[in-house]
């Protein structure tokens, strides 16, 4: 991504840490191109960045909006906007829409309702989200990929019913050449195993 595309907002006294991030942004260890690339799904056209005052938690609003607390380090910014833009893509690129995963959450539908659907499609995307800034973290040698941390992360998210199905899989996914399949197909294939019981 170039300068155009990334937009950061944040109060001068982070102005270290936003040219730190933008300095980031150039480099190798891009978690925007990480994630595009490891996802192999379509990248926003532009992502504006804005510091909101989170602590160590962060957010996404669509379509392209990322917020994230300044006050942390840079390792934690770039964990945080590789989860965070992780929704975002998804979201860009309609995952749940998408004709295969669709009919598989429609098994789902019925089972208690809308909201528990809701709730599912969530919980994919959370552990998605997880595994992809995992990935990232390991990419950037901020952390080693460690699948017992996942798991915790998992279940402090509230994602683990369904991502340990993905958990399961992901070292696999890591293996594949994701310029032949994208990230829909590895949700499709953890959706076809999973038990709502």
């Amino acid at each position: 991504m170039t300068k155009k595309e990334i937009e950061i907002k944040c109060p001068k006294k982070y102005s270290d840490r936003s040219f730190a991030l933008r300095k980031l942004m150039s480099s190798r260890i891009n978690p925007i191109i990480y994630i595009n690339k490891l996802l192999n799904l379509k990248g926003l056209s532009k992502v504006i960045i804005i510091h909101k005052t989170l602590k160590e938690a962060a957010e996404f609003r669509t379509p392209n909006k990322i917020f994230i607390d300044f006050q942390n380090n840079l390792n934690y910014l770039a964990l945080s906007l590789a989860h965070e833009y992780t929704h975002l893509i998804m979201r860009f690129n309609q995952w749940n829409g998408e004709i295969n995963i669709k009919k598989l959450l429609r098994r789902y539908e019925n089972f208690k309702g809308k909201k528990d659907r809701e709730k599912l499609e969530y919980s994919i995307e959370q552990a998605i989200a997880i595994l992809a800034q995992t990935s990232y973290e390991n990419y950037a040698k901020i952390s080693k990929l460690n699948y017992k941390r996942i798991q915790q992360l998992m279940k402090y998210m509230d994602a683990y019913a369904i991502g340990k199905i993905y958990l399961k899989k992901w070292r696999n996914y890591l293996k594949s050449n994701f310029d032949k399949k994208n990230i829909f197909n590895f949700i499709q294939k953890g959706l076809k195993t999973f038990k709502t019981n």
